[in-house]
């Protein structure tokens, strides 16, 4: 639960890049990176590196990402604007809290993001979160910002936590409760114009604590495939798991 005011923020990146398996970090003062599986563009924030502290006056100068990874963010956004996004972010998006750990302290960073995309047209969002000691799902119709679906998975071993909403689902409903869960996520790409994402929010067993969620992305470019090397499966199945 750092912020960018932590003396020991340079000793942490160092050694999260030498002992956790990572994707190509492209900066140095933060660990958030991009990456691609088929048609699905995946960006992981860090949102501890160069966070304001939470209980900074929450206008244009307050920021959980920092101005050098909230630049790449947007690029990223408007480099891939129709394509299937996924945006993975530690903190819960879907919050209204102040002085707290999560989005709903950080709003005028949040509506900024927000705002960059409907002004560009950007679409095809989810946002996937696991600050939460929970499983839970949202979307438009709950007053999630940008109307985006946010998926929480965790946690692994823990006692059950309530952070932002309010959500559709959301398992255990109490908190206090321990709990040995994870979140199952499965990526189904035909090659067509339509691409689906589906959350499993399962137990440690493997059973779903409610049924499973599936996005689906719409309007996703073809990609130009040479007649005799088209199928009907031209992008496989992709699983993640959190």
């Amino acid at each position: 639960n750092s912020d960018g005011t932590s003396p020991n923020g340079d000793i942490a990146r160092a050694v999260y890049r030498q002992v956790v398996p990572h994707s190509p970090l492209p900066r140095t003062g933060d660990i958030g990176r991009s990456f691609t599986s088929g048609r699905v563009q995946f960006f992981v924030m860090d949102l501890q590196s160069k966070s304001s502290p939470s209980g900074a006056t929450d206008d244009s100068t307050k920021t959980m990402l920092g101005a050098e990874q909230k630049s790449a963010l947007k690029a990223w956004l408007l480099e891939y604007k129709d394509y299937p996004k996924v945006i993975e972010s530690p903190a819960p998006w879907h919050a209204t809290s102040t002085n707290d750990n999560d989005w709903g302290s950080y709003s005028t960073e949040r509506a900024e993001i927000v705002k960059y995309c409907e002004d560009n047209g950007i679409g095809n969002i989810v946002v996937i979160c696991h600050d939460m000691h929970a499983h839970a799902y949202a979307n438009a119709s709950n007053g999630t910002p940008g109307g985006w679906p946010v998926f929480h998975a965790a946690a692994g071993n823990q006692v059950s936590t309530h952070k932002g909403g309010p959500y559709a689902n959301r398992y255990p409903a109490s908190v206090g409760v321990g709990v040995r869960q994870y979140g199952y996520f499965v990526v189904t790409d035909n090659g067509g114009s339509t691409v689906s994402l589906t959350f499993n929010p399962r137990k440690a067993n493997g059973s779903n604590v409610f049924a499973a969620k599936t996005h689906e992305f719409t309007n996703v470019p073809v990609p130009n495939v040479a007649p005799e090397n088209a199928s009907a499966n031209t992008a496989p199945q992709v699983s993640v798991t959190l």
